[in-house]
């Protein structure tokens, strides 16, 4: 466990020493405590955007090798690519927002 935690007057005495403490794994640390299924919704949201970012890439770089010029079919490849990158981009804050309101706002609002 790092000292740098008894600095801090807000820390719960309860995660002092513990080993499921960090915020990589166990209860998702001391301060908004995520279950498991929360870190995985939030992980698996984060990777589906960076899938679709990689796709993205991927379809624009063929299709700029296939054509030198302005195809509509060309376009309609990269616009529908880019589509998919703003839909796992708007899924991700979805899955935040069902994540974290209900614990900022009991944090904020009791």
């Amino acid at each position: 466990m790092p000292e740098g935690h008894k600095l801090c007057n807000w820390y719960p005495k309860k995660y002092e020493g513990s080993p499921n403490s960090s915020t990589s794994g166990g209860d998702g640390g001391p301060f908004l405590h995520l279950t498991s299924m929360e870190w995985l919704s939030l992980c698996s949201a984060i990777f589906l955007v960076l899938i679709a970012e990689s796709l993205n890439t991927a379809i624009e770089a063929a299709v700029d090798l296939t054509t030198d010029e302005q195809h509509p079919l060309a376009g309609i490849a990269k616009d529908c690519a880019a589509g998919a990158v703003l839909l796992a981009a708007i899924y991700s804050l979805v899955v935040a927002y069902l994540v974290f309101w209900p614990k900022i706002s009991s944090i904020f609002f009791g």
